[in-house]
């Protein structure tokens, strides 16, 4: 009987320990999904700070050619450029119209828009070169719009207000086009001045009139041009409108 107690002690012992052994490796367990919930929480905070600070730092401005950059542009340097060639340039006026819209399945509402640009320009370095891309960009925040090529139809044109000492009336000016002409050997010192079409969709939003503005041109020895019209500054002094079959607008 002596020796039967024994053996029932020793298999109530080694029960416990089984017990305690079972109960360490569940609280083991436990303390590991944790810790693994810890560290997805962790790196999706890691990766939300990233963003924060990525936003953060597109509203850092930075001063160029006396001009105050925002946003992502504002960290996008023009191509280095191995020849002479230097374009002095600005943006003179934009204006756009809404062609069309739609809302298409998977994407929302798309609103495409008419962009026209006038500007200014003149090869102030010691190389002759040409235009051979164009492009617009416009920035508000950590957002960005970027342009298509555009083809102008030949009846458009642009209605300004014309104050006479009877009544307002409409004057009518024919749209000279700047892309072609730069398409041409510029010559150092010659001013070319005109418009630039471009497209720009947009998605579920108003055209973003309220941003900054950067016609950026390519030349024929790959340097980047860049050229601003800062946030705010965009004060329409015309509309786009075409021309009817007789002539009149």
């Amino acid at each position: 009987m002596l020796l039967a107690e024994q053996h029932r002690r020793k298999a109530s012992e080694a029960t416990q320990e089984a017990e305690s052994l079972r109960t360490t490796m569940d609280d083991l367990a436990t303390n590991l999904a944790d810790q693994s919930k810890r560290v997805i929480q962790l790196k999706a905070e890691v990766e939300e700070r990233s963003r924060v600070n990525e936003s953060l730092r597109s509203q850092i401005p930075r001063k160029q050619d006396g001009v105050m950059l925002v946003g992502p542009l504002a960290f996008t340097l023009p191509s280095k450029n191995k020849h002479n060639v230097n374009f002095e340039g600005k943006i003179l006026e934009v204006l756009y119209r809404p062609e069309y819209g739609g809302i298409f399945e998977g994407i929302g509402e798309v609103r495409h828009y008419l962009v026209l640009v006038k500007a200014s320009l003149t090869n102030i370095g010691t190389e002759t070169a040409v235009v051979t891309k164009f492009d617009l960009r416009i920035d508000v925040g950590d957002s960005d719009w970027r342009s298509k090529d555009a083809t102008l139809d030949s009846r458009l044109v642009i209605k300004r207000k014309c104050i006479t000492t009877v009544l307002p009336t409409a004057a009518t000016e024919e749209i000279t086009l700047l892309n072609a002409e730069l398409g041409k050997p510029l010559q150092r010192g010659v001013p070319h001045v005109g418009w630039i079409p471009f497209t720009v969709n947009t998605h579920g939003s108003e055209f973003p009139s309220c941003g900054q503005f950067a016609l950026m041109l390519t030349d024929s020895f790959g340097g980047q041009h860049i050229f601003i019209k800062p946030c705010g500054e965009y004060t329409p002094e015309g509309r786009l409108a075409n021309r009817d079959d007789n002539g009149k607008s």
